[in-house]
């Protein structure tokens, strides 16, 4: 078609899409490089109703969207319709007016669609613009403009407008606002339209709807794909991400007197200056070595300029971590919409990114889209490099010895059994559960005592949630493909207990790890329990239901129960979850659950079913 004139080149397109002459002479009408563009890109393909003219004049309508052919809506009509054998054709063409629907009696849908084809959507597009709420729909179609789209993307932009249209319909205040529509921003696109039509506020019991949004949206993630891309974005990651950052109080704090740090004293001793701050805010050693990976400048500001002393709720870390967040955001000059896409992703990554992204590598200058595409490498990655690659190499007070090692000298953390022994106050844990997080690598329990979370554990199992966080943990430490991932994750949860407190791999790539976390399994497998066997002999059963307000009656059916049912039951039950103040039907029902899960495990001691009983409750 290259050798064909203009005019032959109009006749051929008309004649292949069986269109009559009106329509030769509508394209005839179009500015040159308008009509080359709309031979070369229309796909009659997606035609519902039949009327190929009609899509083609609203193909070409969005051609002329941009301001050099603002004026030439009035120029371009449709010659007067010949009497012929085919379909009536769409009315001439006229400028787009920014209200709806011109034809009362059609259906918002498909009306809809119409309106996304006239604005240059493919039928992906289309597709996913039309999952968005009807509200959201009949906003963009009065109001939204996809002029100014200078890379193409008018899906993209249509997204961002939604976004911020449908947050407004939250309740929430300005900020909150924000931050919902940043959250939505990380997600891939059909991911976007899904949460926005089937997220209800009104399901929100506690009043924290950006949490729970928050967690909508990375369960319709992890079905639709978690970042960036048209449609389906990439699968979820085979390990569980970390909670929303939202804690309850925990016990109240020491009450802390600021003590201002010399501006020159941090400039020029900084290993000091944060050993200092490190001891002061009672960090533990992750929470450390990552402020010394930080930037120069950003960790400088943080160590001279945090002040922990509006601290409500105790959580000093939390307050301090969204404060290197700032400073590091404000040194690379983000806007809120950035930052609340930082807040949306997990901390670890978050972490990640801080200490790796190096902005003087940016070309184009467009430091927030290499930022943005950065961040979704990093969450997409099955497990994170360990050396920072920004800025200077970091200088450990004292190096690892092995995998677990502290990072910091033993002088700088407070106390770690003792942070322990609160994280285990705070989430109601067992001495078991207590025993396993002393005995797992202190480079995993302490990123799980700064960064668990068990609000939001809809069944009440917070041992089952902070399991799965401990063994999300451990594996990015030791740098797990999702091949020995996926096998640990399969063994008994007693096994994989013992293999997270017991596995030392040593220098080795990450492809022999999975020989080694077999052998080590089938030790455990033929060794005697370890860590898992609570130490000292259980309370009786009639303190037990003295402690309990019980009588002879709960006595006697405890009595009644096997030796090790009954250990279980007098260790593990927690007679203030009873609302309705029955405890000792809620204690019978909990002891039968105990029995099920014994049955279930003799039944299949080999089964290597993951049987998850709820150690970690008090």
């Amino acid at each position: 078609m290259n050798n064909l004139t203009d005019e032959q080149l109009v006749d051929t397109f008309v004649l292949r899409l069986s269109l009559g002459p009106d329509a030769g002479a509508f394209l005839r009408s179009l500015p040159e490089d308008v009509r080359s563009k709309v031979i070369r890109s229309f796909d009659p393909r997606g035609t519902k109703d039949g009327n190929v003219f009609g899509r083609l004049q609203a193909f070409a309508r969005s051609m002329l969207q941009g301001p050099e052919w603002s004026g030439h809506y009035g120029a371009v009509q449709a010659p007067v319709q010949e009497p012929v054998a085919m379909p009536e054709p769409a009315p001439a063409l006229a400028p787009l007016a920014p209200v709806a629907y011109a034809d009362p009696g059609m259906q918002p849908a498909q009306d809809f669609q119409e309106y996304a084809w006239s604005i240059g959507l493919d039928e992906n597009g289309v597709r996913i613009a039309s999952m968005m709420p009807q509200d959201v729909r009949d906003t963009v179609v009065a109001e939204f403009t996809p002029r100014g789209t200078k890379d193409g993307n008018v899906l993209g932009r249509l997204l961002g407008f939604a976004r911020v249209v449908w947050a407004q319909r939250l309740g929430l205040d300005p900020a909150s606002k924000q931050e919902a529509a940043g959250l939505l921003r990380g997600l891939s696109e059909e991911a976007q339209a899904r949460v926005m039509a089937q997220f209800d506020v009104s399901g929100t019991k506690d009043g924290n709807i950006l949490a729970r949004l928050q967690r909508f949206a990375t369960d319709v993630a992890n079905r639709f794909g978690c970042c960036g891309g048209k449609g389906g974005g990439q699968p979820a990651m085979a390990y569980t991400p970390a909670p929303a950052p939202v804690y309850s109080p925990p016990a109240p704090a020491p009450v802390y007197v600021p003590q201002p740090v010399a501006r020159d004293y941090a400039e020029h001793q900084p290993q000091a200056a944060l050993s200092e701050f490190v001891n002061r805010m009672g960090l533990d050693a992750a929470s450390a070595s990552f402020l010394q990976s930080l930037p120069d400048d950003v960790r400088s500001v943080v160590v001279s300029s945090f002040n922990p002393a509006g601290t409500k709720d105790g959580y000093v870390w939390g307050r301090l971590f969204g404060f290197v967040r700032s400073v590091w955001a404000q040194r690379l000059g983000l806007d809120i919409g950035m930052v609340s896409f930082l807040k949306g992703l997990p901390e670890e990554t978050q972490r990640v990114v801080m200490v790796k992204f190096d902005p003087s590598r940016t070309k184009d200058g467009n430091i927030a889209a290499r930022l943005e595409s950065f961040a979704r490498s990093i969450a997409n990655s099955p497990h994170q490099p360990r050396q920072p690659a920004f800025g200077q190499p970091v200088q450990q007070v004292a190096p690892p010895a092995q995998f677990g090692a502290a990072v910091v000298k033993a002088d700088a953390v407070p106390n770690v059994h003792a942070a322990l022994r609160d994280f285990a106050q705070r989430w109601g844990l067992n001495e078991q559960a207590s025993a396993f997080l002393r005995a797992a690598p202190e480079a995993v329990s302490s990123v799980v005592v700064a960064s668990f979370n068990a609000n939001g554990t809809k069944d009440g199992n917070v041992w089952g949630r902070l399991f799965g966080f401990v063994r999300s943990v451990w594996s990015q430490k030791l740098g797990l493909d999702n091949a020995a991932f996926g096998y640990v994750r399969g063994l008994p949860e007693d096994v994989q207990m013992e293999i997270i407190t017991r596995f030392a791999p040593g220098q080795v790539a990450a492809h022999e790890l999975l020989p080694q976390l077999q052998a080590v399994a089938e030790e455990v497998r033929h060794a005697p329990q370890g860590i898992i066997v609570a130490p000292g002999a259980p309370e009786d059963p009639v303190s037990f239901a003295q402690r309990c307000g019980l009588d002879a009656e709960a006595i006697a059916f405890l009595l009644s129960l096997s030796e090790d049912v009954r250990t279980v039951v007098i260790t593990d039950f927690d007679p203030a979850g009873t609302k309705d103040g029955n405890v000792f039907s809620r204690l019978q029902n909990f002891a039968r659950a105990v029995e099920n899960r014994r049955k279930r495990m003799l039944e299949a001691p080999q089964s290597g079913r993951n049987v998850r009983p709820r150690w970690g409750e008090s």
